[in-house]
């Protein structure tokens, strides 16, 4: 349901982007909101996993192996994982 929620999210994002950029709005604001919304885009398993027990090591992959696509998705794919060894308290 998290990364549901965020790619929606971004999804949105990125249609004001477009629609700012298109309509030519306060000049470069659109380019700046696109720029924003391709960063959080491509960080995006660093964002799903920011709870995750290996984040560090997603951050890494999803940094130098993200622009691959197969980096990007083996990087979501993990952050998604459940951690097996979390216990809640």
């Amino acid at each position: 349901m998290k990364v549901f929620v965020i790619i929606l999210m971004l999804i949105v994002f990125g249609l004001f982007a477009l629609i700012t950029i298109y309509w030519g709005v306060k000049g470069e604001l659109g380019y700046v909101v696109l720029s924003w919304f391709a960063t959080a885009l491509y960080f995006l398993p660093t964002i799903v996993g920011k709870n995750h027990k290996n984040m560090p090591a997603i951050f890494v992959t999803n940094l130098f192996l993200g622009w691959t696509v197969i980096g990007w998705i083996i990087a979501l794919i993990w952050a998604c994982k459940v951690d097996i060894n979390t216990t809640h308290q």
